[in-house]
């Protein structure tokens, strides 16, 4: 792997102080937090529901997680403000300590390795205060350390008759602030940073519904419905009004990401915009190299470079012929020209939505990291939900910039 390092722009970028902003987290995030929790229960049956929104200035972002916990509210409030025992629940946490604790107010000190790869290893202590609402509402805000600009809450809404428990749990995190070398790394790369924070609390709130339930999270038989097909179509799209949305259906032995936006298009102009193969290097971040090879009415052969993860001189990329398969205009397949495996796949599709003025556009994937070398394999390690977070990260990312591109026509 190639690799090259701009050191006069590190060096610039440790002159340069990294201050906490002051963040205003509107009450409508996320977008579903509203809606009727028995109603949400029967989504999240059978997966979690995430979304990311940006809050604040800089370019902050808020990590939404939606989970359906078998247990009551209380029996998860007592995990959640078990915050002692936080380190044998967050990955890479060496230390959770509380500080001070006054009635329903507590500050928790943390330490922990935010990110570890290759010759990277860079560590963190951070004090955090919880304002408690027993047993509803835990509030997040910041009060000091490396990483800043930490804000978030946890809400826990009784279901099925008290029985369940549909759990919220938002909340930033801006690694830039953490060391300017890895911030100035981070700048130009926003799926790596989406990827490290959900993984990071995707992992979190799975162990701690676990821990409460006393039980792991029930997966459904391969070949299941993915969780927002199953959804009433009202539902689905006043989720998709809220912005970007996505899913992890529990299907099978894994998670499979889908990312979902609304395009104020209709379905046939969306169509013509994501088989522009040519354009996608232009038009998509991540994507840094796309040739068509050939292409008719059934589908399309187009030679693609995308980065996975970026890192300064650390690179993780997927190079290869994609096979596009249509099912114009409702759906296309994308397998790899030399792979082999049938469970890996990426699947676009696009429904109508407003009597065919808007289209809802869905990508599904499940992908494979760790076979993009050593320095992937070390963060899968480090971070076990990486390759679902990546798949999620990458597709909430891409169906953006399309939605954009179709909307700037």
């Amino acid at each position: 792997m190639k690799r090259t390092i701009q050191f006069p722009a590190f060096i610039l970028m440790l002159l340069m102080p990294v201050v906490a902003l002051a963040l205003d987290i509107p009450d409508n995030i996320p977008s579903w937090r509203g809606m009727d929790k028995e109603v949400l229960a029967t989504i999240l049956e059978k997966g979690e529901l995430i979304s990311v929104d940006s809050v604040g200035e800089g370019g902050i972002e808020m990590c939404s997680i939606g989970i359906l916990a078998d247990a009551p509210p209380d029996k998860l409030w007592q995990v959640v403000t078990d915050f002692n025992g936080y380190s044998t629940l967050m990955p890479d946490t060496m230390l959770t300590k509380e500080l001070k604790r006054d009635g329903n107010t507590v500050d928790v000190r943390f330490e922990i390795s935010v990110l570890k790869m290759s010759l990277i290893n860079i560590k963190a202590k951070y004090t955090l205060h919880y304002n408690l609402e027993p047993p509803r509402r835990a509030n997040i805000h910041w009060v000091e350390g490396d990483v800043k600009n930490v804000e978030g809450y946890w809400e826990l809404y009784p279901v099925a008759d008290g029985k369940k428990t549909v759990a919220i749990y938002a909340i930033t995190s801006d690694l830039a602030s953490v060391n300017p070398i890895v911030g100035g790394a981070l700048a130009r790369q926003p799926a790596t940073v989406m990827a490290i924070n959900l993984s990071s609390a995707i992992v979190f709130v799975k162990a701690i519904v676990e821990k409460a339930q006393g039980k792991p999270l029930s997966y459904a038989p391969t070949g299941s419905e993915l969780m927002w097909k199953g959804m009433d179509k009202a539902d689905l799209l006043k989720l998709l009004e809220g912005g970007r949305v996505g899913f992890l259906s529990r299907i099978g032995v894994r998670e499979i990401a889908t990312a979902a936006v609304l395009v104020n298009k209709k379905q046939t102009d969306v169509w013509k915009i994501l088989t522009d193969f040519k354009d996608y290097a232009r038009r998509i971040p991540q994507i840094t190299r796309s040739r068509v090879l050939s292409e008719d009415e059934n589908g399309a052969r187009v030679k693609m470079k995308t980065e996975i993860i970026r890192l300064g001189p650390i690179k993780i990329a997927t190079r290869g012929i994609n096979i596009y398969s249509f099912e114009k205009p409702d759906k296309m397949t994308t397998t790899d020209e030399k792979s082999k495996r049938s469970d890996l796949f990426n699947i676009w599709e696009l429904k109508p939505f407003a009597d065919g003025a808007k289209t809802g556009l869905f990508n599904s994937s499940v992908s494979d990291i760790s076979t993009m070398g050593a320095i992937a394999n070390i963060m899968l390690d480090k971070l076990p939900a990486l390759q679902e977070s990546i798949d999620l990260s990458q597709g909430m990312i891409i169906t953006d910039e399309i939605k954009k591109w179709c909307e700037s026509r």
